[in-house]
């Protein structure tokens, strides 16, 4: 039995339906953060995982030619709820989810390059 990695994300969707319809396959669910750690260890045989868990361990993973969850134009799925203007966050303790290791570095990459935030 094969094991994938599974994200019930709209996005990876149409990669998945195809999959679903072969018994050889094991599906584990899970968010990326979870499934990056479960490929990492040798616990899954595939998975999709994020941009920045490949940069981590390059050699240790094959890119599927031509696939890819990327967009050239604004997708919003970074999302900061504050009681404070951004502007205001420097020094303040941020709270973020452990779900996306990509979600976590954009942001960081927002709060240092946008608005000089650490």
């Amino acid at each position: 039995m094969i094991k994938l990695g599974y994200m019930n994300y709209a996005n990876i969707f149409p990669i998945f339906w195809n999959l679903e319809q072969n018994p050889d396959y094991e599906f584990i669910k899970g968010v990326p953060s979870f499934l990056n750690s479960k490929l990492r260890a040798g616990e899954l045989d595939a998975s999709p995982v994020s941009s920045f868990e490949y940069l981590n361990k390059p050699d240790s993973y094959y890119i599927l030619p031509s696939t890819g969850i990327c967009a050239n134009r604004k997708v919003q799925s970074v999302i900061l709820f504050s009681d404070y203007p951004i502007e205001q966050l420097d020094g303040k303790k941020v709270f973020r989810t452990a779900d996306s290791l990509a979600s976590i570095n954009l942001l960081k990459v927002i709060f240092e390059k946008f608005y000089d935030i650490s």
